[in-house]
């Protein structure tokens, strides 16, 4: 299987993208697994409820694109 190949920070441009296994606290009382994918240079990050969804949130996010703003010029 091919290693999944992140895009690039759209805030800053890093091209360090980490995923990890992460517990957060729903309600106070309950614990739920999520997925945080994060940028290692800035900390832009989302959380999404399993791998594959935070995986392609990150290459399909909806944020303008600093990167694509850069060619332009």
């Amino acid at each position: 299987m091919p290693q999944f190949k992140f895009k690039p920070c759209p805030f800053c441009g890093g091209e360090e993208i980490k995923i990890d296994h992460v517990k957060r606290t729903i309600e106070i009382i309950k614990e739920a697994d999520a997925w945080r994918v994060e940028c290692v240079s800035c900390g832009a990050s989302r959380e999404e409820n399993n791998h594959k969804e935070a995986m392609e949130f990150w290459n399909k996010r909806k944020w303008p694109d600093i990167n694509e703003k850069k060619r332009e010029k």
